[in-house]
């Protein structure tokens, strides 16, 4: 069964699923040896401190082998087949040579100058994500590398060490939206002629230098129309290695146009062919191939265009995303369709002949989860240089291999190094292990630290199984203290899955048998007082629930004693963390209700803290209004330049061992939002300390010896400096800075776990690049 390709990373939040299973073992070929043999096993390995800037001893920072994970939207092979690029949708490009252990981030601090990432450049509205929207190696130097990042296009001149913007004027490309985030090639550059680059944008044009970068030009080319999906519409671009003075743009609604007078040069309409396409490619003997993208993805042709001849086209079975021709035998292509049907043409794409029982390597290749996957969403292909028949596959979860001419064509994963889960929460269970709720690929249980054999599960249906394909959006786990083994998980429901539990520490998750009387919301998150007793607040205004009987059946929290209460998150995208058990007291909850009114002081008269010692039956108001100085009315708080509507991303805790003491922030919305500390059960909040603001997410961690309360960790502001800070003195002292960049790929943190089994470590999870594990000595 297929699925339908999510049009961005956002939508797949909403529960989209794979379905079917990966076959049985799986040999390789002596072919597939020969090209493993080009690569080494992949283990983790420290990533470097930027600058080294931090106030303790020493920091030690690894990324938590997971392994890829979201879409890689394109591809590039230097000419000697010794370099590869990728770039993906929300985070960054890689660059890898044959021999490396792992792909290694474009843009990061080590690469960059610090005036180009500390701060980021401004999106405006010319980028959507922190994604790479086209990557070329320079055909003629494969020290070259052009890429488009946050709206700019960049230029590396020493193979991906380092990278420097150029002065491109900022354009709109879009890396994360829709289906032209897949299409390509939207940067390409001269056959000979390294300095001579042309690139395409999401309705802003197509745009050449012949300088390396230092000046730019427009081509001379009608403005592109939108598509279907709402986006600008996009320019695809190339050069032919024939004629290099020849160049064309594939410009979205019109179709192809041809320069023979270079990328500044006139530009003429060839009419006659597709009006959209998701790739053009240059063949063999000068001609240019054109996959037609169709709308409904399945009718669209190969179309051939010959400068001699004009246009010819051929009709696949399937429509093709992408094609790529074999070097080593001109007229032979492979072709791959958005569900990743592999196609195969002997003859210049004329006739084309389904490649039927391709199957994933047993082991996934270097990523071990991909071994259980049966499907493949491909962006570009482009077949190796020095090994025949050996084609490589930009996919959906990451970068892979496969030998056409194996009669059994395995598809080995080639991903390490590439991170690209979303991360939302992260539970470190005391006596028990760490576990991460992740967009896409929902719960993942930290088995390794040291090798890509860590796994993902979710909560399953009965009569389901495990399935390595399945995409949903998970947000927030818990644990019950009685057992460090018995876990409870929010995954968006669906056919597959829901909410649900597992009692034997992740190695299998259930969906709760019962659910509530109007269904489950969408997200949202979940507290433990037991094992049988769990709040939950589902996100798109849905109502709270609680059970006490293990999820056999649930019953709406109701506030006012009368009515369900609903709005406790407005939407299933907020990572809105407004609950929290006390583990040291049975059937003890607190959540934080806020949501605007229309009144005067625009807050709802339910707004405020409140506090269930009855396991969610009954509730009291602790707190009216909003947590904040130096009152609670939001006309007060937001005098003091604090967030005055917290209705937004939150989160609060109770703190570890200490019963009735609360910790919260309201998320980093304004610039003055402090950090507040309750000492009874929320009824009166003290700022944390005076030097911290804008605290987006905090753990707390193993105490220090001695220390009657836990380490204590944070992203936010101290003294006007961001970062990751540590206390473990519980704020004694003036918190101090372990890490400005945790994450080499420069993505925004969104959740922290400290680790209440090791001193001084905690996980830092990212908005769109995986979890870094962070290790402080004091």
């Amino acid at each position: 069964m297929a699925i339908d390709l999510p049009m961005n990373r956002r939508s797949a939040l909403v529960g989209l699923i794979g379905v079917a299973g990966a076959g049985g073992a799986i040999g390789l070929s002596q072919t597939q040896r020969r090209a493993e043999g080009r690569r080494q096993t992949a283990q983790a390995e420290p990533i470097r401190l930027e600058n080294g800037e931090t106030d303790f001893r020493k920091v030690s920072l690894a990324q938590v082998p997971l392994g890829a994970g979201g879409f890689v939207t394109g591809l590039d092979i230097s000419r000697d087949g010794k370099r590869f690029a990728c770039r993906t949708d929300v985070t960054n490009a890689y660059v890898r040579d044959v021999g490396d252990g792992f792909w290694r981030p474009l843009f990061s601090p080590s690469s960059m100058a610090p005036k180009d990432y500390d701060p980021l450049p401004e999106h405006k509205d010319k980028a959507d994500s922190l994604g790479v929207a086209g990557i070329r190696i320079a055909p003629s130097n494969k020290d070259i590398i052009f890429a488009v990042f946050c709206g700019y296009v960049w230029r590396s001149a020493d193979g991906g060490r380092t990278v420097q913007r150029t002065r491109f004027p900022q354009k709109r490309f879009n890396p994360n939206g829709g289906w032209q985030r897949l299409f390509n090639p939207t940067v390409d550059i001269h056959p000979v002629d390294p300095s001579s680059v042309l690139v395409g944008t999401w309705g802003e044009g197509a745009w050449c230098t012949a300088d390396g970068g230092a000046t730019w030009r427009q081509a001379d080319l009608p403005p592109a129309e939108g598509t279907p999906d709402g986006q600008e519409g996009i320019h695809l671009v190339a050069f032919d290695p024939a004629q290099p003075n020849r160049v064309y743009v594939f410009v979205a609604g019109l179709g192809l146009f041809r320069s023979d007078t270079g990328p500044g040069g006139k530009f003429d309409l060839l009419a006659g062919g597709p009006t959209r396409s998701s790739n053009i490619v240059p063949g063999p003997g000068g001609d240019l191939f054109v996959c037609e993208f169709s709308k409904d993805r399945w009718g669209g042709k190969v179309w051939r265009y010959s400068p001699m001849a004009g246009w010819t086209s051929a009709q696949p079975k399937r429509e093709a995303m992408t094609l790529a021709f074999d070097p080593r035998k001109p007229g032979t292509a492979l072709l791959v369709n958005a569900d990743g049907v592999l196609m195969k043409s002997d003859d210049f794409c004329a006739t084309f002949a389904e490649l039927t029982g391709w199957k994933w390597a047993e082991n996934g290749g270097e990523i071990q989860w991909m071994g259980g996957l049966s499907t493949m969403y491909p962006a570009q292909v482009k077949f190796d240089p020095n090994v025949p028949g050996q084609a490589w596959i930009a996919q959906g979860v990451g970068v892979a291999s496969a030998n056409i001419d194996d009669p059994a064509i395995r598809v080995q994963d080639w991903s390490a190094g590439i991170e690209e889960l979303c991360a939302w929460s992260t539970l470190c269970v005391p006596g028990g292990k760490t576990y991460l709720a992740a967009m896409d690929k929902p719960f993942w249980r930290v088995d390794s630290l040291s090798a890509y054999t860590n796994d993902f599960r979710f909560p399953v249906l009965e009569g389901n199984g495990h399935n390595a394909d399945f995409v949903a959006f998970a947000t927030w786990m818990d644990y019950a203290p009685e057992d460090p083994r018995f876990l409870v998980g929010v995954v968006a429901p669906g056919q597959w899955s829901g909410p649900g539990y597992t009692t034997n520490g992740g190695e299998s998750w259930k969906v709760f048998s019962g659910q509530p009387e109007g269904g489950w919301g969408k997200g949202g998150c979940i507290a433990a007082a037991s094992k049988t007793n769990f709040v939950v607040l589902p996100s798109n205004n849905a109502p709270g629930v609680y059970t006490l009987d293990g999820g056999k059946s649930w019953a709406t929290i109701k506030l006012d004693g009368k009515s369900p209460t609903t709005g406790f998150a407005n939407a299933f995208y907020v990572g809105r963390k407004n609950l929290s058990a006390d583990k040291s007291r049975p059937g003890t909850f607190a959540l934080v209700f806020t949501t605007l009114s229309g009144n005067d002081e625009y807050l709802n008269v339910l707004g405020g803290l409140w506090l269930s010692r009855d396991g969610g039956r009954s509730w009291t108001q602790q707190l009216a209004g909003l947590i904040g100085p130096p009152g609670t009315k939001p006309r007060e708080v937001a005098v003091a330049g604090g967030d005055a509507r917290q209705f937004w991303q939150c989160q609060l805790e109770y703190v570890p061992g200490r019963s009735g003491e609360l910790v919260y922030t309201p998320h980093a919305d304004l610039s003055a939002d402090r950090f507040f500390w309750s000492q009874d059960d929320g009824k009166t909040w003290a700022e944390l300390h005076k030097s911290i603001r804008n605290v987006r997410a905090f753990g707390f961690g193993k105490a220090a010896p001695g220390q009657a309360r836990p380490s204590l960790f944070f992203w936010g502001e101290v003294r006007g400096r961001q970062g990751l800070f540590a206390s473990f003195d519980w704020l004694a002292s003036e918190p101090r800075l372990v890490s400005r960049f945790p994450s080499q790929m420069l993505a925004n943190v969104s959740c922290i776990g400290g680790d209440l089994n090791n001193f001084g470590r905690v996980y830092v999870g990212t908005s769109c690049a995986g979890w870094v594990r962070v290790d402080v000595e004091a």
